[in-house]
């Protein structure tokens, strides 16, 4: 079933700044998305809370990938460092 015209109006009208900053914090704030398992291991359960192909859903995974590739090559960079 193919979604109206209205409905990609509503969920790709700015500011979607907020969606991308909402996921750049999932990823630097992990407390709020992980879970011990039984074994003791902590696992990051982040799951994106915007409905799925949204512009919102969208900039929030932008928002979370940009964080995570960030973090890895501060890794790299200091990994090269040692």
């Amino acid at each position: 079933m193919a979604r109206s015209k209205y409905y990609y109006e509503k969920y790709s009208t700015p500011p979607l700044k907020i969606q991308y900053k909402a996921g750049y914090e999932a990823f630097n704030n992990p407390t709020q998305w992980t879970r011990e398992v039984t074994t003791g291991v902590t696992v990051i359960t982040t799951s994106n809370p915007y409905p799925r192909e949204t512009m919102q859903a969208k900039e929030w995974e932008r928002g979370y990938n940009s964080a995570y590739f960030k973090k890895l090559w501060e890794v790299e960079i200091l990994e090269c460092k040692t």
